[in-house]
């Protein structure tokens, strides 16, 4: 009686293919990353910046340009943030860089709803 012989593959040939699978999902991880960096929290990031900059930028002399400058900047901001992450090739470096940019200007912008809150509830209980 002869057993049945199974096809065994070679040590290095199934290193070699495992080594590949794990490269492919390495790039497939790097590939989602870059997508969700460079999408929704891109634009996250932008409004955050866009809505802190009248908070920072100089009233000028028509007490309008703080508000106006960061609306028509909105669109440069947002490219500018998503070219650098599509550019970046550190994921982690972006990424930090989008959460320091996500804290600097988002407690300034929740500081200040805050603050009008508090004077609206002031105001309307004199």
């Amino acid at each position: 009686m002869s057993r049945g012989h199974s096809k065994q593959i070679p040590l290095s040939l199934a290193k070699q293919q495992s080594d590949e699978l794990s490269e492919a999902k390495r790039q497939r991880r790097r590939l989602i990353s870059r997508w969700i960096l460079a999408g929704p929290l891109a634009f996250i990031v932008s409004v955050l910046i866009m809505a802190s900059m009248p908070m920072w930028m100089p009233m000028g002399a028509g007490n309008v340009n703080h508000l106006a400058f960061s609306v028509l900047l909105f669109p440069a901001i947002w490219v500018a943030i998503v070219m650098y992450v599509l550019l970046e090739e550190n994921m982690t470096r972006a990424a930090v860089l989008l959460v320091i940019l996500f804290f600097a200007n988002g407690i300034p912008v929740v500081l200040g709803v805050m603050k009008m809150l508090a004077a609206m509830q002031a105001g309307g209980a004199t």
